[in-house]
């Protein structure tokens, strides 16, 4: 499929297509795709994502991490734990709790993320977040959640304005 799609883009000359690969066979999160086959097919592909659906499993996100490392590939991450947003209708704050709808916790996302960058830095791979939305890691005892609000989470078809990635440090420190 993306040598199709990154055929199809070279034939039309209107632009240069880059496709993203699934992380798991299907986005179904269960197990991990082929990202050493659509690396080496003619897409060269480099970037990984089960985009809309988060690679919740930690030991998929990490075998997906030591798989890109081989040839400097990227997983994009949709950082959302799938438990904490059940239900979710908005933001979880002041105005979810008066309106009565399902919030949505900062905390669902950035677990997410934490767990990430540390198996990122661990592994010694990169890793970028998709959409981020909350003001993760900085907490203020004075006042609600950075994310405390009433606009809903970012769709998973748009992305963020400015990129958010993240490369562990090429030496890693034993304490």
């Amino acid at each position: 499929m993306v040598e199709q799609v990154w055929r199809l883009g070279r034939e039309s000359g209107y632009c240069d297509v880059q496709p993203v690969g699934a992380v798991t066979v299907g986005l179904e999160g269960k197990q991990l795709a082929e990202l050493g086959a659509m690396h080496d097919s003619a897409a060269g592909v480099k970037v990984f994502s089960d985009d809309g659906k988060c690679v919740d499993d930690a030991v998929i996100m990490r075998r997906a991490l030591e798989y890109v490392k081989a040839f400097d590939g990227v997983v994009a991450q949709h950082a959302q734990e799938p438990r904490l947003t059940e239900g979710a209708q908005m933001n979880e704050g002041v105005v979810s709790a008066e309106l009565g709808l399902g919030g949505w916790p900062a905390v669902a996302e950035e677990s997410i993320i934490a767990r990430d960058v540390l198996l990122a830095a661990h592994v010694g791979s990169r890793v970028h977040i998709c959409h981020l939305s909350t003001c993760f890691p900085s907490r203020s005892s004075a006042g609600p959640s950075p994310r405390a609000g009433t606009s809903p989470p970012r769709s998973p078809r748009t992305t963020s304005s400015s990129p958010t990635s993240w490369s562990a440090p090429t030496t890693r420190s034993t304490r």
